[in-house]
């Protein structure tokens, strides 16, 4: 008996085993059939033309959700180049502009120092400003130097006062010089903008110092230049990126929308599967039972099918067979089960007999008894009476 469920249950497992097989085979079938079914009239009308047209909508479906993946992410990758490149550029734009500041700050102290009166009057203005502050700084500075003087030679009271006055002193001369830079730093970026200096270098104008600066600052600029360039042709191509996020609705979150995407493959990868097994089940419905057994039909049906309708035909045969053979077991566990019940049965009854005959034999000695206590109890009523009568 108990052979009998291990096989039973080895049997379901192999005819599990067998449907998966089956099912696979009628997948993978059912996607050549509704491949070729969209080229073909003939067989979209035996599949259905709903079928297919649903099983292209899908694979349509299928192609532009992963395309939308793969582009999303070769967007993102890209964007992070972009912004490695972007960071390379704001570096070396600062660098850039450190090394223009300086550059300026040097031309404008030469425009300062080799000023007169016949040079571009753009400067003049400027050059007025700063000689204010280039005196205030000489003024400054002479004061400095006596302060110091007096402070070798002053006692402990007096020189925590003049340390005072130099400290003050000092800050002074840093402020006027701080703003003077400013101001010819300003005169100088004027005279760049204004192409003044540019024109004269050019010209042939300019001795060898101003030369050097001129051409220090046109290589600067033209770096300069060069980086604004390259900043919009990243912002363009970032802009560009943008887009391609925008139609695939991933720009807030991308790696949202790409597991949104993936989710929505999969649901329809199950669609497709189901619709091929179908469109494959119901095709070989059209040539064959459930056994395997071709159908008399006058369809004929293309070289390549025959091999899988073969496959086909050997699967649901050993289906059948494995089917009928687990049917067999269960009905020979079953008939076993009813021969249990019978022979139970059978016992059952043989007691039954037994006990009835016992009954039969008590009930006739309880008859025998009964008569002669009936005897006896007829005998003492006579006895009675009989004594009844002599009474007085």
């Amino acid at each position: 008996m108990d052979a009998q469920r291990k096989n039973i249950q080895n049997l379901t497992e192999l005819l599990d085993e067998k449907r998966n097989e089956l099912n696979d085979l009628y997948r993978r079938f059912g996607e050549k059939l509704l491949q070729d079914a969209a080229s073909s009239e003939e067989l979209a009308l035996i599949l259905g033309r709903e079928r297919v047209d649903t099983w292209k909508s899908l694979m349509d479906s299928r192609e532009n959700d992963t395309r939308a993946i793969l582009e999303i992410k070769d967007v993102l990758a890209r964007s992070q180049e972009l912004r490695q490149f972007h960071q390379e550029i704001e570096k070396n734009r600062s660098d850039i502009d450190d090394d223009y500041q300086q550059m300026l700050e040097k031309l404008g102290h030469a425009c300062y120092e080799r000023y007169s009166a016949g040079d571009s009057a753009s400067f003049a203005e400027i050059w007025e400003k700063a000689s204010l502050d280039g005196a205030g700084i000489v003024e400054l500075e002479n004061k400095r130097d006596t302060l110091r003087m007096e402070l070798e030679k002053a006692g402990v009271l007096q020189r925590v006062m003049l340390q005072m006055k130099l400290a003050v002193v000092e800050k002074s001369i840093k402020q006027h010089h701080d703003r003077m830079i400013k101001i010819l730093t300003s005169g100088a970026r004027r005279l760049v903008d204004e192409g003044v200096l540019e024109k004269q270098l050019e010209d042939g104008e300019l001795d060898e110092q101003f030369e050097q600066i001129m051409m220090s600052i046109r290589d600067t600029l033209g770096r300069q230049r060069d980086l604004d360039e390259r900043q919009g042709s990243l912002k363009a191509e970032k802009d560009s990126l943008d887009g391609v996020l925008e139609k695939y609705g991933a720009r807030d979150n991308p790696s949202r929308r790409i597991d949104s995407l993936h989710a929505k493959i999969r649901d329809t990868d199950r669609r497709i599967t189901m619709l091929s097994v179908m469109a494959a089940r119901d095709y070989v419905d059209t040539v064959m039972d459930d056994e395997g057994e071709r159908k008399l039909t006058e369809n004929e049906t293309a070289v390549e099918r025959i091999q899988p309708l073969e496959q086909v035909a050997a699967l649901r045969a050993e289906i059948a067979n494995t089917r009928k053979n687990i049917e067999i077991l269960e009905a020979d566990l079953k008939i076993a089960a009813l021969d249990r019940t019978l022979a139970n049965t059978d016992r059952s009854c043989a007691d039954f007999e037994k006990k009835i005959q016992q009954y039969r034999e008590q009930i006739e000695k309880m008859e025998k008894t009964r008569e002669q206590t009936v005897r006896e109890r007829t005998a003492l009523e006579d006895y009675r009476d009989s004594i009844r009568k002599t009474l007085r």
